[in-house]
């Protein structure tokens, strides 16, 4: 059935040490799978994460069920809560069988008979997450890409500024995994027909 781990955070020093807890947020959600004796854990494909990123002289860290962003100091004390009403789309069975085709295009036909049983079993959840992604600029800015479409097309940003006021949208291109976003430019990952990775440079 559905599972979903605790996972808990800590600030690291310089030297590999803890020096501040952070404190337990939820883990990935996903579908735990008994067999034989045996258990494994499979992701869901709307299944709920908490994902984290520093922002300026905070961290964030935020479970993507909705647009809440939680922002810790460095010594672990909570400084804000930023909310964005915007409520995420309910999921359809079209939506599930999207991804089962999407996550086992280069498996064999056997292959996909096998994991087949197995995601009839998972059960559709009430809704996607909010979001995938947060990257904070170096302007102080921080981006949340929104949840939506297949994971290698267009990436949909919401763009908030350092007070946590949102300042606009931006569309980065299919494909491209964004990894860093400079004053005047973002650098990502893009991978070719071939699985062939590179690094692009983007104004």
């Amino acid at each position: 059935g559905m599972f979903r781990p605790d996972h808990r955070y800590a600030l690291l020093d310089a030297t590999g040490a803890p020096s501040a807890d952070l404190g337990t947020h939820p883990g990935e959600e996903g579908f735990l799978i008994a067999t034989g004796g045996f258990e494994s854990f499979s992701g869901h494909p709307h299944g709920k994460y908490t994902v984290a990123a520093v922002w300026g002289d905070e961290i964030l860290i935020s479970p993507n069920d909705d647009f809440t962003l939680r922002a810790f100091a460095f010594d672990g004390r909570p400084t804000r809560v930023i909310r964005l009403d915007l409520d995420a789309a309910p999921p359809t069975g079209a939506d599930m069988e999207s991804w089962f085709d999407a996550f086992t295009a280069n498996d064999t036909p056997e292959e996909r008979r096998a994991f087949r049983e197995t995601f009839e079993s998972f059960p559709l959840l009430e809704s996607v997450p909010a979001f995938t992604d947060l990257v904070a600029d170096a302007l102080g800015f921080v981006w949340v890409r929104a949840f939506g479409g297949p994971p290698d097309g267009p990436g949909a940003w919401i763009v908030f500024d350092p007070e946590g006021k949102v300042v606009g949208r931006v569309e980065t291109p299919s494909g491209l995994d964004v990894y860093e976003i400079g004053a005047d430019y973002v650098l990502g990952r893009v991978r070719d027909e071939l699985d062939i990775e590179s690094v692009q440079l983007r104004p």
